[in-house]
């Protein structure tokens, strides 16, 4: 269940795309509120935009096991895909 600061810090993180601070504190809120599927994707978020790119890709993992359904599935497969790709063209994965 959503609590009133998530819904904030979610309409901020669609506001603030590039910010690792609105992805950082969203994912500390989703946590203390048990959406453990939305922490790990905006960890994943959070990683992405600090350039780790190996600890993305591991948050996207812990979320896909958690999917609810299989769109939500595939769009994590896609984030994953296109994180292992930034990860390559860093040199932070062979």
């Amino acid at each position: 269940m959503d609590t009133e600061a998530e819904k904030i810090l979610t309409a901020q993180a669609a506001r603030r795309q590039n910010d690792p601070y609105v992805w950082y504190v969203l994912a500390e809120t989703q946590g203390l509120t048990g959406n453990t599927y939305g922490l790990h994707q905006s960890r994943a978020q959070y990683f992405y935009l600090n350039g780790r790119m190996l600890e993305a890709r591991s948050q996207l993992g812990y979320a896909l096991r958690l999917a609810p359904d299989p769109v939500a599935e595939e769009r994590i497969r896609t984030e994953q895909r296109y994180v292992e790709n930034a990860a390559r063209a860093l040199g932070q994965l062979k």
